[in-house]
């Protein structure tokens, strides 16, 4: 829909942003096209869709106060595993959660979980089993402070893959699966950038204080509302669209 609506002129694909500057009319966005070709675009409005944590890292001039309230927002990290299968399997659900019948401990940094995967979505559930291949979507959190780090090991990304699919085989019966029917994994380390609400923030003024737009530059990511979730993330980008058109609008 955008790249009709906008042209192919308008959405860069293979590009990274690399710095914001705010001015007084308009915002100089610098940005890499492929490999070391560094340019600069002007804007007179850029709304930053990442969470605070990368936001802080590419915006210049932000007050200590702002910036304060921006670290101040804590993130948990989830890995995201599709697993791509060579057959289709039925859904035997939309969301299975991998219980025991007990409660497992608390993980922390220094004692992770053992599980391989927390639960596993049928990705094609919602279009009644009608894709080909199907493909398992798995997750695997880690509520505790300090996980990226680990998963940024080099030697993190094939270690969960293997735990996740050595726990995998323990649903290849219910499912109806078997280990050559897996073609492959794609796995995301991140995941979500999952924001972290505690007690009393949402009713303070940080929340406000760390989402308040800088110049030109507006913000809009579900930590606005440190709520994890897409009606959080789509209302935070109506409000600054709402913002920006009436900026616009006064002129």
């Amino acid at each position: 829909f955008l790249s009709n609506k906008l042209g192919s002129q308008q959405l860069k694909s293979k590009t990274t942003v690399l710095k914001l500057i705010p001015s007084n009319n308009f915002v100089d966005i610098v940005i890499e096209e492929g490999v070391g070709k560094i340019k600069t675009i002007r804007s007179r409005f850029a709304v930053v869709a990442a969470p605070k944590f990368v936001a802080k890292r590419l915006i210049q001039g932000i007050g200590s106060n702002q910036q304060k309230a921006m670290d101040s927002i804590e993130y948990r990290s989830y890995i995201v595993a599709n697993v791509i299968l060579k057959k289709n399997v039925s859904s035997v659900g939309y969301d299975l959660y991998c219980l025991s019948g007990k409660k497992p401990e608390d993980p922390t940094a220094l004692r992770p979980s053992a599980m391989g995967f927390s639960d596993m979505i049928f990705a094609d559930w919602a279009q009644y089993e009608k894709s080909s291949p199907k493909v398992l979507t798995c997750y695997k959190p880690f509520p505790y402070q300090g996980a990226r780090q680990y998963l940024l090991n080099p030697f993190a990304h094939d270690k969960h893959r293997d735990n996740l699919l050595l726990d995998l085989k323990n649903y290849y019966q219910s499912i109806g699966l078997s280990q050559n029917d897996i073609a492959a994994v794609r796995m995301t380390l991140w995941g979500h950038a999952v924001p972290l609400c505690q007690a009393g923030l949402a009713s303070s003024k940080t929340l406000e204080l760390a989402s308040k737009p800088i110049g030109n530059i507006y913000f809009a990511n579900q930590d606005n509302l440190v709520s994890p979730c897409y009606e959080t993330a789509e209302q935070s980008a109506l409000e600054a669209a709402q913002r920006i058109i009436h900026r616009i609008q006064k002129r």
